[in-house]
């Protein structure tokens, strides 16, 4: 019986010493991306920004969780891939934030949707430095992809507020004329 348990014993680490082993092979076998590459600024289409109309502006500054996600978006407006990697945990727990603490204004499932959509593309990016298999330009690719979902959440924060579609119709106006 006791040779059994030894037998079994061995056998179990002896398998265990087999996956770890190829664990460390594989993550050596990942390629290393050169410093310049990590230290790369990531250049993000940002010809699409939202104009909030004063109610939404109100009642986005009382939300704090709302405010943190802002800072972390603009981060990645200026950041290098290395920056964006590290900071992708960040961001997704700003979302969470941001899903957890929605105020009642704001909680219908269109905004619902786009909290989901961006933990989404969040998570993706987060994912990439999960498994350090990335290239600087998908790390570019999911950055504008956050930044995209983002934009779009804003712009569905901003129609709670908007009274018809003639403010509809101004704030796009204001958009494409460039009047903050």
């Amino acid at each position: 019986m006791r040779n059994k348990f030894l037998v079994h014993s061995l056998l179990f680490f002896g398998a265990l010493l087999l996956v770890s082993c190829k664990e460390e092979a594989a993550k050596e076998a990942l390629p290393v991306l050169a410093k310049e590459q990590l230290e790369k600024k990531v250049v993000l289409s940002t010809n699409f920004e939202v104009l909030f109309n004063q109610k939404s502006k109100t009642a986005l500054n009382n939300w704090a969780s709302y405010l943190t996600l802002d800072n972390e978006v603009d981060r990645i407006k200026s950041a290098t891939v290395k920056d964006i990697l590290s900071n992708s945990n960040s961001l997704l727990v700003a979302i969470d934030s941001v899903a957890a603490t929605t105020p009642t204004d704001f909680k219908n499932k269109p905004i619902a949707a786009r909290i989901k959509t961006l933990k989404v593309k969040a998570a993706m990016l987060k994912q990439l430095n999960d498994f350090h298999d990335f290239t600087p330009e998908e790390v570019e690719q999911y950055a504008q992809e956050v930044y995209t979902a983002y934009q779009n959440f804003q712009l569905q924060l901003n129609e709670v507020y908007l009274e018809g579609l003639r403010d509809f119709e101004k704030n796009f106006d204001r958009i494409d004329s460039g009047v903050a």
